[in-house]
């Protein structure tokens, strides 16, 4: 079918996933499922495919990176920036009410024109410039700046310490792929989801935010 469809599949191709690591790991086996796949005229454009750690869901992340040209953007003469922006729902109302001003009603009723005259290309690059100047409100920063995730209040070093493992018992299942080796990862994985639900379970009947994670501790040592 890959053949026919000059379409490839990115698992097993990297470095970073030679072994053509699980998928998924659930209550009825273990099996690659989830793939991406390219067109072969694409192909060379994607690299560093792998299989991530993250096992919230029976099913990990699957991820690839893809070649492109970093340097700046250049359009008509002008050289503009790629900015990343991340969504914050705090000022919603502020952007949306930047598309009932004159100017941007104004800019859409072009656009509209150039869709009703065929000129796409136009249309798409008016569309951009006023989703950019109006997404100025909620830019984040630049680049891959990335923000630490803060941790709930009944998180402690115990349970850094069993995500930390658990992961460690996945990477050496990875390389081994043997099943002693798949049983105590998820043996690790079941401790470590005991301990965080009993965990928020305690500090939720406490209902007190000042809670001192050594209590906390003590009653869930049977874990």
């Amino acid at each position: 079918m890959c053949k026919e469809f000059e379409i490839h599949m990115l698992n097993g191709r990297s470095n970073l996933d030679k072994p053509g690591n699980f998928t998924y790991m659930g209550p009825s086996g273990n099996s690659v499922v989830d793939y991406i796949i390219v067109s072969t005229n694409i192909f060379d454009a994607f690299c560093d495919f792998q299989v991530l750690n993250n096992d919230e869901s029976d099913h990990f992340p699957i991820t690839c990176n893809i070649k492109t040209n970093t340097k700046p953007a250049v359009r008509d003469g002008d050289v503009f920036t790629r900015h990343r922006f991340k969504w914050n729902n705090k000022i919603s109302s502020t952007f949306e009410s930047l598309f009932y001003t004159d100017d941007t009603h104004r800019e859409l009723e072009i656009v509209a024109e150039q869709i009703q005259e065929y000129k796409i290309d136009e249309a798409v690059n008016g569309l951009e410039r006023i989703f950019h100047k109006n997404l100025k409100c909620v830019i984040k920063g630049h680049g891959n700046t990335m923000v630490r995730q803060e941790q709930p209040g009944w998180w402690d070093d115990t349970c850094e310490n069993m995500k930390a493992a658990k992961y460690k018992y996945l990477d050496v299942f990875r390389v081994t792929n043997r099943k002693e080796d798949l049983e105590e990862y998820k043996s690790a994985k079941r401790i470590f989801k005991n301990i965080c639900n009993r965990k928020r379970e305690i500090y939720k009947e406490e209902g007190d935010v000042n809670l001192n994670k050594s209590e906390i501790m003590e009653k869930t040592e049977t874990f």
